[in-house]
């Protein structure tokens, strides 16, 4: 059997691998979470990996590629759990504004692990276009995932309660949050 070839142009040595970009979100999760966004570098997702930053350089080609793929990654697992968070929202006779917005909002402490992930994502790509285009497209797909399920709800409506929950997930993020009790409440008390 011939030995395989460690050129570049093999998929797992792409810089646009998914599994590598997979890898390294993976890696980059607990160091969001625990240190934000500007602590992703390349030494810091290579340490979570038993790796060296050289090797993270060789396979991403730098921070900036690492954090485009990383906030892309992340982007569509984040929309892939909130969709799993909606699936349960129907409700006879249908699902209904409160129903969807507690769906939104973090269900544990996990959850609320994530969501801080998610929301220091948003906030690197307030100054970075390639990771803005990525929170873009997951805000897109939230609003998506609203007016499926609210059907009749005016485009100002799915807005408002995007942004009311984008402002508890936020809430529940800081550093002085509110309960997850309290939070579900303010979602409770908006009405069809």
């Amino acid at each position: 059997m011939a030995a395989l070839s460690h050129r570049r142009d093999r998929p797992m040595f792409a810089f646009t691998s998914q599994a590598k970009a997979d890898m390294a979100t993976d890696l980059a999760i607990p160091v969001m979470a625990e240190q934000g966004w500007q602590a992703v570098t390349l030494a810091n997702v290579g340490a979570r990996g038993n790796m060296s930053k050289q090797s993270v350089q060789a396979w991403f080609g730098g921070v900036q590629p690492l954090r485009e793929q990383i906030a892309w990654r992340y982007a569509r697992r984040w929309t892939q759990l909130l969709s799993y968070q909606l699936a349960g929202a129907y409700n006879p006779p249908g699902p209904n504004a409160a129903t969807v917005a507690k769906r939104l909002l973090p269900a544990d402490e996990d959850g609320i692990v994530f969501a801080r992930v998610w929301l220091a994502i948003c906030e690197a790509g307030r100054s970075d276009a390639a990771v803005g285009a990525a929170t873009v497209f997951g805000e897109q797909e939230q609003h998506a995932m609203i007016r499926r399920w609210l059907p009749d709800e005016q485009s100002g409506a799915v807005r408002a309660l995007a942004a009311l929950v984008t402002g508890l997930r936020a809430d529940l993020c800081s550093p002085e949050p509110i309960t997850l009790a309290d939070a579900r409440s303010c979602a409770e008390s908006l009405k069809r």
